[in-house]
C-alpha cells in the first residue's frame, strides 16, 4: 500500500491577480491543494464548502480588510485555520491593530515553504 502525501488546504486572498499567479507558481511544487480567491466574500463562500488550514489574505482589500476578514475566518473556524496576512504595507496593517503574522508581499519563496511546512505540522494530529 503506498501512503499519500498530507497535503495543505491552502486558500489565497487577495484582489490583485498577479499575486495570484505569483503565489500560484510558489506553491506548485509544495504539498499544498490551492484555491485562490478574489475577494473576501468570495473566500468565505469558498471557506463554507471547503475546510482550508491555512488562509492567507492581502491586507488591502475592498468591502473588508484582510485584518477584518482574518479575525472573521478566525472567530468562524477557530484554531484549526492558520491565518495570516501578505502585505506591501506592513506599516500600516500594524497601525489598525493587526495581531496576525504578517508576511510583506510579495512573500518570498523560501519564508512560504516554511509556513506551509509549520502549518501542516500543526495541522497533524499528535
Amino acid at each position: 500500500m503506498v501512503e499519500k502525501t498530507k497535503r495543505l488546504e491552502v486558500l489565497v486572498v487577495d484582489d490583485d491577480p498577479y499575486m495570484l499567479t505569483v503565489m500560484r507558481r510558489m506553491m506548485r511544487r509544495m504539498p499544498v491543494t490551492l484555491r485562490c480567491a478574489s475577494s473576501t466574500q468570495e473566500a468565505l463562500q469558498m471557506l463554507n464548502v471547503w475546510p482550508a488550514g491555512l488562509v492567507m489574505s492581502a491586507f488591502q482589500m475592498p468591502q473588508i480588510d484582510g485584518i477584518a476578514f482574518l479575525r472573521l475566518v478566525r472567530h468562524r473556524y477557530g484554531k484549526k485555520v492558520k491565518c495570516v496576512l501578505h502585505t506591501g504595507v506592513p506599516r500600516e496593517a500594524m497601525a489598525a491593530g493587526c495581531d496576525l503574522p504578517v508576511y510583506l508581499k510579495p512573500i518570498d519563496e523560501g519564508a512560504l515553504r516554511q509556513l506551509v511546512a509549520a502549518a501542516l505540522l500543526e495541522s497533524t494530529p499528535a
